[in-house]
């Protein structure tokens, strides 16, 4: 059974609190990257690798899906980026 490997775009607090811990109890997922402007929130995850750009999740291709909890007004423009990052990746 192939793991879907998850990046999740910034360290907000119901991503550490609600989404991780759910990925973490799954045999399905994996959780391999954070992008953060804040460093030390995104270390808290516990997460391999952490990225201080969003667009560098996104050229990661060890990525298959990702999470952005971000503020209201950049939902839209991130999932646009990340639908056409995938889109590239095919």
């Amino acid at each position: 059974m192939r793991k879907i490997r998850w990046g999740i775009l910034s360290a907000a607090n119901i991503a550490y609190d609600q989404l991780l811990p759910a990925l973490r109890r799954s045999d399905r997922a994996e959780v391999v990257a954070i992008a953060s402007k804040s460093e030390g929130r995104a270390e808290r995850f516990n997460i391999p690798t952490i990225y201080k750009e969003y667009d560098q999740l996104l050229d990661d291709p060890a990525i298959n899906a990702v999470y952005i909890p971000l503020p209201n007004a950049l939902h839209a423009e991130w999932a646009i980026k990340a639908a056409k990052k995938g889109e590239r990746l095919r």
